[in-house]
């Protein structure tokens, strides 16, 4: 149960700490005292706001409504992306794509986003950028690039990870968040979310490349590559009929109103079985399990709670400040949510922000997915996902400051969300 605050003074005081708690949270994620997990740190703020009585029992359950498909959904999603990354499966498509470059670092450079982009719709982004980051790394060293175009190869895909999962409704955490709390109709979903995307993906190409140039060698060394990586042919068949299963039952769960995460983890389980099956045991399906990052659940579950105390305690807008689905609000609300993803974290932020919005308007929720998606890349704590690439990056001995990050990802963020945005209110 949680405390009761009574009257305006211990309810404002109460509204303190949870904000404090959120702002320490925040800042221990950020920071990574002594490689601190941010698991753990989010764990911590959580079990502080229960502790003081900012989160009870009811909020614990509440959330595990709101979010149990979405977590099926990441589990089944982060063992679906191990397990094609164990087979080679995404190693061999960048190898393949950097081999059909001919050598120039500009084509070189939009294969590997077109990849990422595929690899988002597949795997969502969090599971494309733990798989890709590392082969984008391991194809810079064989290329002998220099660092500033490593930097640019590496924060395209992170960016592309983020930005074009606004995709499908399995492509990001958020985009299930949205489903099962707003009921919005699956097919209403793609027929409004596809022509953004695909917008996102051409606008923020052309900028992340135009902003880069100078880095991007014109000629690359394909010949540096060596040996094509093995990639045996009863994988790829695996690979593409999981695809095509998994799409396939996507419409079937959206058409039926089933829950998605169910769909994702069934078919995570068939290709681990397949795959530990079909290559002789290279793919241990238990070792395989066992090693999937989990402390990416806890860590999202926690920060919904804490930010869950802070959102308890400051109640919702007043009606007359409520946006409405004009092109004005559509803006108003990308931008809103952007800035308040950008310094808070966007799973919560966002479960936060469609709380607030008018219940039943879509088109609105989906300008906040935007901002979510899209307008937090702003800075390196908008999404789990950015942490996940600035942690790989730095395990790769690999540095980029938070200055340098702001830098690159200022102008290819705004013009994505106002892209986005753009089209929601035109389509």
């Amino acid at each position: 149960m949680c405390v009761v605050y009574d009257g305006p003074a211990v309810a404002a005081l109460a509204l303190l700490l949870s904000i404090a708690n959120l702002v320490v949270v925040l800042a221990l994620v950020l920071w990574r005292p002594r490689g601190l997990p941010v698991a753990w740190t989010a764990t911590g703020g959580a079990l502080l706001a229960a502790a003081l009585g900012l989160v009870g029992v009811e909020d614990a359950r509440a959330l595990v409504d709101r979010t149990g498909n979405a977590t099926v959904a990441l589990v089944g999603l982060m063992w679906l992306s191990a397990t094609l990354d164990a087979s080679g499966a995404f190693r061999a498509a960048a190898h393949a794509i950097a081999r059909r470059s001919d050598g120039s670092g500009p084509r070189l450079f939009f294969g590997l986003g077109l990849l990422t982009a595929a690899a988002t719709a597949f795997i969502a982004n969090d599971g494309a950028i733990l798989v890709l980051t590392p082969i984008v790394i391991e194809l810079a060293q064989l290329l002998a690039l220099p660092r500033a175009a490593t930097v640019a190869f590496l924060f395209a895909t992170g960016f592309l990870c983020d930005a074009f999962s606004i995709v499908l409704p399995t492509a990001n955490l958020t985009n299930l968040i949205l489903v099962d709390v707003t009921r919005i109709d699956g097919g209403l979903f793609l027929a409004r979310m596809i022509p953004a995307s695909l917008a996102v993906l051409a606008v923020s190409l052309g900028v992340l490349y135009a902003q880069s140039r100078g880095a991007i060698p014109a000629r690359i060394s394909v010949e540096a590559l060596g040996p094509k990586p093995r990639f045996p042919r009863r994988s790829l068949i695996i690979t593409v009929v999981a695809a095509v299963v998994l799409g396939a039952g996507y419409l079937w769960a959206a058409r039926a109103r089933l829950p998605l995460g169910a769909v994702v983890l069934a078919v995570a389980a068939a290709i681990a079985v397949a795959e530990s099956r079909a290559i002789g045991g290279t793919v241990p399906f238990a070792r395989t399990l066992r090693g999937l990052p989990f402390g990416v659940v806890l860590f999202a579950n926690a920060m919904f709670l804490v930010v869950g105390a802070v959102a308890r305690r400051a109640g919702s807008l007043p009606p007359s400040l409520t946006p409405s689905a004009t092109v004005m609000g559509l803006l108003a609300v990308g931008a809103a949510v952007s800035l308040a993803c950008a310094v808070g974290n966007n799973l919560p932020m966002f479960l936060m922000a469609l709380g607030l919005l008018p219940a039943g308007d879509g088109t609105l929720a989906l300008a906040a997915l935007v901002g979510a998606n899209i307008g937090e890349k702003l800075t390196p704590i908008g999404s789990l996902a950015t942490l996940l690439w600035l942690d790989l990056l730095r395990r790769h001995g690999v540095s980029v400051s938070w200055g340098r990050y702001v830098a690159l990802a200022a102008l290819p963020t705004i013009a994505a969300t106002l892209a986005a945005l753009a089209v929601l209110a035109i389509f």
